[in-house]
C-alpha cells in the first residue's frame, strides 16, 4: 500500500467525513463505520511508524464514541518515534500534537 498505508488512512478518513456530512448516502454505497475502521486498522498496521495512521484511527474511535480504544491509539501515536521514517519525520511530529490536543480534550470529558 501506497505512503506507509496512508491511502488507506485517507480513504477511510474520506468515508468517515461523508458519514459526518450525509449519514444516509454513505450507508446507501455501504461505507459503514465497520468499513471504515477496518479500512483504518489495515492502514496502522501495514506501517504501524507512520504515527498519522494511529492518530486517525484515534480520531474516529473518538468521534463514534469508542474512548477508551482512541486513547489505545493516541498512546501509540504519542508514544511512538518520529524519527523511524525519515522522510515523515515532520508529519509525524504533527500527528503527535495532534494527539497530544486529543488526549486533553478527552481527559477534560
Amino acid at each position: 500500500n501506497y505512503y506507509y498505508g496512508g491511502v488507506s488512512q485517507y480513504l477511510a478518513m474520506a468515508f468517515a467525513y461523508s458519514g459526518k456530512l450525509a449519514r444516509k448516502a454513505t450507508e446507501m454505497f455501504g461505507f459503514t463505520q465497520a468499513l471504515i475502521e477496518r479500512v483504518m486498522l489495515f492502514a496502522s498496521t501495514f506501517e504501524p511508524r507512520y504515527l498519522r495512521n494511529h492518530y486517525a484511527l484515534a480520531e474516529f474511535y473518538y468521534a463514534t464514541g469508542k474512548i477508551e480504544e482512541a486513547k489505545e491509539k493516541l498512546a501509540l501515536a504519542l508514544n511512538g518515534d518520529p524519527k523511524a521514517l525519515p522522510l515523515m519525520e515532520p508529519e509525524n511530529r504533527i500527528a503527535q500534537r495532534q494527539a497530544r490536543e486529543l488526549m486533553k480534550k478527552i481527559e477534560k470529558r
